[in-house]
């Protein structure tokens, strides 16, 4: 009760500080003549006369104050005026003598990220005021990490409920929508990372539902989803991974060959001025983030990395603080991980593996903070790279 009393005081503050827009809502055609009219008659002998003859308003106003209302005048089920408007509104309705106790007002109330709300009232029994307050929709997406690893793009969406979804092909773009039922979208930037397979990201709140435009490179390509669970941070993951047609993905073995072929010496100074630097610029639950996202195909090099970087060391890694991990032991390396952007050499062997590759900058990204936009991470890059590099050209 103190709730709803709170949602009509403040709707009202706010309805007293905005102009309230006015619709009239009164059909050309007044109701027939009928029972109603002999009982007008003797009654407002009796005093009823504003009763029936008064002017009948309402004043409409909603929580949020961005809401949309539509407005439905309804006469023996049959709609007789329709209107759209913005709160607050103030609506003239037909006074009683004028209508029957078949007609209705239906006031439709949404707004992105709210559940919709639909009221219906009799024309002789509308209230003065009407505060609706709208129920936000029951699953938030909190983060889209996008990453390119391997001829990969993967796409990871991490939502406080598991996902309601359907994907639709496009036949006006290359790429698909991909809706998220009863989804508010509380991202920290409207700019989405993109790159690889992906050449746009665009995420649209369509009413109750949030629609992510997904715009390819080629029109012809696969795409593979799965679901898991952060029990850490209690976040569905809903992941895409993106591939070219009949391409095939690196086994375990692979991948942990390519990283064994890389140049990197633990203990390395140039490589730890890399890692210091690269540490520094990144906020450590970005990283704890990335590396919470179990069953990607970044996650393999993540880890075939740790289990290489422990065999430098006698199978043991260490965090920068002097806590040590055994990476033979399933518990242990799975509480490295947790402890990665603090593990020493760990950042540094990553950097190492992704400047063998094409594009280093987004490989390095893809693997410690795909939730990073291209732009913001650039300059993290550069830094560490430039202090790599000026460290080398010392020796």
């Amino acid at each position: 009760m103190f709730l709803v009393a709170l949602l009509l005081v403040l709707g009202g503050a706010g309805a007293d500080e905005r102009v309230a827009e006015e619709v009239h809502l009164i059909p050309k055609h007044p109701a027939d003549w009928g029972l109603r009219n002999l009982a007008a008659a003797f009654t407002s002998v009796l005093g009823a006369w504003n009763y029936w003859y008064a002017e009948n308003v309402v004043l409409i106003d909603t929580v949020p104050s961005d809401a949309s209302i539509q407005l439905f005048y309804v006469r023996a089920n049959f709609q007789k005026m329709f209107v759209r408007a913005r709160p607050p509104v103030r609506v003239s309705l037909p006074s009683r003598i004028q209508a029957t106790s078949r007609d209705a007002l239906i006031v439709r109330v949404s707004a992105p990220g709210f559940r919709v709300r639909k009221e219906t009232y009799k024309i002789g029994g509308t209230p003065d005021r009407l505060v609706m307050a709208l129920e936000p929709v029951p699953n938030s997406l909190v983060s889209l990490s996008h990453g390119h690893i391997g001829g990969r793009t993967t796409l990871t969406l991490r939502t406080t409920e598991k996902p309601e979804f359907r994907v639709r092909k496009s036949r006006h773009f290359a790429g698909f929508n991909l809706v998220l039922a009863e989804t508010a979208t509380r991202l920290e930037s409207e700019q989405l990372p993109t790159g690889g397979l992906v050449r746009s990201l665009q995420a649209t709140q369509l009413g109750e539902d949030l629609v992510l435009r997904v715009e390819t490179r080629d029109p012809d390509f696969d795409v593979r989803s799965r679901g898991g669970y952060d029990p850490i941070r209690s976040e569905h993951l809903f992941t895409l991974d993106l591939t070219e047609l009949d391409s095939r993905a690196p086994s375990p073995e692979r991948v942990s060959r390519e990283i064994a072929a890389v140049a990197f010496t633990f203990g390395d100074p140039c490589h730890e001025r890399f890692e210091s630097a690269l540490r520094d610029d990144l906020e450590p639950e970005r990283v704890a983030r990335a590396f919470q996202s179990p069953g990607t195909f970044a996650d393999l090099y993540r880890r075939q990395a740790m289990r290489a970087l422990g065999r430098l060391d006698q199978g043991r890694v260490r965090t920068v603080a002097g806590e040590r991990f055994r990476t033979g032991s399933p518990l242990e390396f799975e509480l490295a991980l947790q402890s990665a952007a603090q593990i020493e050499g760990y950042l540094a062997l990553l950097g190492a593996f992704a400047r063998s590759k094409e594009d280093p900058a987004t490989v390095l990204r893809s693997l410690v903070a795909p939730d990073m936009h291209p732009d913001a991470f650039a300059p993290v890059y550069k830094q560490a790279e430039d202090t790599w590099r000026g460290c080398r050209r010392k020796r």
